[in-house]
């Protein structure tokens, strides 16, 4: 027979995922829907898979899947929510700056890798600079699971995060040098 179960932490986050979604966009009458097909993931366990697949499928009717496509992230929701949070402010802060500052606007271009042409509108710039941000931003809170794990891949010298703000709300890097600073001492 076969199994059709899904552990607790991927049904969470799951159901976090879909949740945070349901709660910002307006999906009609799906959202009823939505909601029984959780509840009885809740209530049988066995056959979360199942249930998962019927929600998926639900959302692949959406022009804006919040489930995407492909392999999903390892990071937990917690952190992809900071990153989410982090991002939306910088992308809005950048495209701001490319579209009230004609200087930069006519002298910023794309990566070599792109092109090297100037960027259509703010948007296509803010969402260029967004997608390197959040690439460095998730390789931070990596290179920290790498330092407390002790894994050989950890880079001793690229900055680490561990998913939390500091007192002033800022995300909480930590420079690599005072990462060795704090250990010398």
């Amino acid at each position: 027979m076969a199994d059709y179960t899904m552990d607790d932490e991927t049904w969470m986050k799951n159901k976090a995922k879909v949740a945070k979604y349901v709660a910002t966009h307006d999906v009609g009458e799906m959202e009823t829907v939505i909601n029984w097909t959780l509840a009885q993931g809740d209530e049988q366990p066995s056959q979360r898979k199942k249930y998962w697949s019927s929600i998926t499928t639900l959302f692949s009717m959406q022009d804006d899947n919040p489930l995407g496509r492909g392999r999903q992230s390892t990071l937990p929701t917690e952190v992809q929510d900071e990153i989410e949070d982090e991002c939306n402010l910088f992308q809005t802060a950048h495209a701001v700056l490319f579209a009230t500052e004609e200087r930069f606007s006519a002298s910023i271009r794309s990566h070599g890798k792109s092109g090297g042409v100037e960027y259509t509108d703010a948007n296509e710039y803010a969402e260029a600079q967004t997608k390197s941000f959040k690439t460095r931003l998730t390789a931070y809170y990596r290179n920290h699971l790498r330092m407390v794990n002790n894994d050989t891949k950890y880079n001793d010298r690229a900055p680490t995060w561990d998913g939390s703000r500091n007192e002033n709300e800022y995300l909480n890097i930590v420079d690599a040098a005072n990462i060795a600073s704090e250990e010398e001492e």
